[in-house]
């Protein structure tokens, strides 16, 4: 397999045999195998003495191979399954031969950003080159660069994310959002990092995690099962207690716990969960709510909260508002 491959990356592979390394790397771990033979490809080349046109050559090819190998496997790779009910849809994510994924920083040295996208409304479940499993929350991006699970595990996240991560004690994985990282080998968490958020949160529901700060080389905090760990992005004040893990994992299922929330919190949740614009006035957000939602409508959900509490909900366009009711009170 060598051999084919080298001939692939030196551009000489007919369309028969492209489409053949195409079969193989789809399928589990060999995509893996093609980056490692493809580096050491690459470090040869690179020791030659080439001309600089031959290196330019050379990396026009390797750009033009690359991008048409991932658009290939793009397409064959993403799978949509719609829930009955409910406004949410879950996407179901191969990356582990490159599946749904945005080139954003494509360089002659070849480095290469995959991003994961959940848009708003949507829940994806991707399946990292490590075999790490990745389910990421409405409005949620994860990136990574194309040495993961060869010289690294590092993963940029903004927005929400679980992990299932994959173990491998030669090389942790490392998730990276706001100031905190979380470092592991293999366990199960949460990670709450929407920018707009205050608060960033780890929740841990089996194996250990260790936080550390990007800012901070002595920092460094270890997580047991069970514990929700909240940073304050203003203070820089962390705070780790014991939880019921499934009050913040659910939501990876399509189910959202609310527990005695105020309704300016339950009005952010609704809004990434139903990709829905909501204007509520002030004297309703301390208003407060415990229910669960499975896979009811948004409308079902809305006339729960206006029976219970005194709102009353209209809609102007495409944003719902909610105002307060006398009626109702």
């Amino acid at each position: 397999m060598k051999s084919i491959i080298r001939k692939y990356l030196s551009g000489n592979s007919s369309e028969e045999e492209k489409q053949n390394i195409l079969n193989w790397m789809r399928k589990d771990g060999n995509l893996v195998d093609f980056q490692q033979e493809k580096v050491k490809w690459e470090m040869g080349a690179i020791r030659e003495e080439m001309s600089l046109t031959s290196r330019e050559s050379w990396n026009s090819l390797q750009n033009q191979l690359l991008q048409q190998t991932q658009q290939k496997l793009q397409r064959t790779l993403v799978y949509m399954r719609f829930f009955k009910y409910a406004a949410i849809i879950l996407v179901l994510l191969s990356v582990s031969a490159a599946g749904f994924f945005a080139i954003n920083n494509f360089s002659k040295s070849e480095k290469i950003i995959t991003t994961i996208r959940a848009e708003k409304g949507q829940i994806a479940n991707v399946v990292l080159p490590d075999s790490t499993e990745i389910w990421l929350n409405s409005g949620s991006i994860l990136k990574y660069n194309n040495n993961f699970s060869l010289t690294n595990r590092d993963v940029e996240l903004v927005g929400e994310a679980f992990f299932s991560v994959t173990k491998n004690k030669k090389l942790p994985m490392v998730v990276k959002g706001s100031k905190i990282e979380v470092k592991v080998l293999g366990t199960r968490f949460n990670v709450s990092a929407y920018p707009e958020d205050n608060l960033f949160n780890v929740t841990l529901e089996e194996g250990e995690i260790e936080l550390m700060s990007s800012g901070s080389k002595n920092f460094s905090k270890f997580m047991s099962p069970g514990e929700l760990a909240s940073f304050d992005k203003k203070s820089n004040d962390l705070n780790i207690k014991t939880v019921n893990t499934d009050m913040y994992t659910s939501w990876k299922n399509g189910i959202i716990n609310i527990y005695n929330l105020p309704l300016e919190e339950v009005i952010v949740k609704l809004s990434k969960r139903y990709n829905q614009k909501f204007e509520i006035d002030s004297e309703l957000k301390s208003l407060r709510y415990t229910y669960v939602i499975k896979n009811e409508p948004l409308s079902e959900v809305l006339q729960i909260m206006e029976t219970i509490t005194p709102i009353k909900v209209s809609q102007e366009g495409d944003i719902i508002k909610l105002k307060y009711s006398e009626v109702r009170k």
